[in-house]
């Protein structure tokens, strides 16, 4: 449901040509309400785990087998008719399939899919925040008045307020977003009208355009920043930040420093966005989501040598 940048599937494609093996996993979602794979794998939990640690952030992992026949081709039968959304793995998943074509080995036809029903709990999808950086001449100030233009754009006292006014925007169907440029100053911008995406992007669906990503990438990015869809995939002007613990106060940090120009913090795309977007058969901006909890890369691993 993403864009891809090139230098993340370089460096996968150069790890499966060194090892011909997989060690990761593309997360796809799908949605069955009568969650058949569900009450497999409740099942099969009841087992003890195969494998079962606490990572680096502190997310448990744990590691079950289902070899039952029958419960196997309960599961095979059930998704027959189902489709599938790549969540998390966009990078992989190309890179599984530049593999593909360039050895022509068989095993490697197929890829290791970690899928997840959308009609159970704890799937959480979180935001992922901009940081700007190696911009001739920035000047946070002559951003902020070009901003007015199209946004109302309103001081906040402290970054609390500025994500609790960030999150009412969205309550209320507006396209908001907070930004950061340095000397404890935090700011929330408003999109005016909405019907400016439609000359922004003109090629795009409505579901495209209504995405904060999208305003931001066409309206901030591309026509006051100068960083067009060719310099976002060079990646030298932005830096993506996973909503993680601390993560607004690094990216806070990293602009008090100087390392960074500015920082835009973003509310958390919509899961109904997201199946509305991949229905007309789009790609969001790269970076656009950021799917809680991960699969733990290296948990099981894929050989595909001879």
């Amino acid at each position: 449901h993403e864009e891809t940048l090139s230098s993340p599937k370089i460096d996968r494609l150069n790890l499966k040509r060194a090892t011909a093996a997989q060690f990761g996993l593309v997360f796809c979602l799908y949605e069955d309400e009568q969650k058949i794979a569900e009450k497999i794998i409740e099942a099969a939990a009841a087992q003890d785990a195969l494998v079962d640690f606490v990572d680096e952030q502190g997310v448990r992992h744990r590691l079950f087998a289902i070899t039952g026949k029958d419960d196997i081709a309960a599961i095979a039968t059930m998704t027959t008719d189902k489709s599938c959304i790549i969540a998390d793995g966009h990078h992989r998943y190309e890179t599984a399939l530049a593999y593909y074509k360039e050895t022509a080995n068989p095993k490697a036809a197929y890829q290791m899919i970690a899928f997840a029903n959308t009609h159970q709990d704890g799937l959480v999808i979180l935001a992922t925040h901009r940081l700007v950086g190696n911009l001739e001449k920035f000047d946070i100030r002559k951003l902020l008045a070009g901003l007015k233009e199209n946004f109302e754009v309103t001081g906040m006292e402290s970054k609390q307020k500025m994500l609790a006014q960030m999150k009412a925007q969205q309550a209320s169907d507006k396209n908001a977003f907070g930004i950061y440029g340095g000397d404890d100053s935090f700011y929330v911008a408003v999109l005016k009208n909405k019907q400016l995406m439609d000359s922004a992007a003109p090629g795009k669906s409505a579901a495209w355009k209504s995405l904060d990503v999208s305003v931001l990438h066409k309206l901030i990015l591309e026509e006051l920043l100068g960083i067009d869809e060719k310099r976002l995939a060079a990646g030298g002007n932005v830096e993506y930040i996973k909503d993680t613990d601390n993560a607004i106060d690094e990216s806070i940090a990293r602009v008090d420093e100087r390392c960074k120009q500015a920082a835009f913090f973003m509310n958390p795309v919509k899961s109904r966005q997201l199946k509305m977007v991949t229905e007309v058969s789009e790609k969001m901006p790269q970076k656009s989501t950021y799917f809680y909890p991960k699969m733990y890369t290296g948990l099981t691993i894929r050989v595909m040598k001879d």
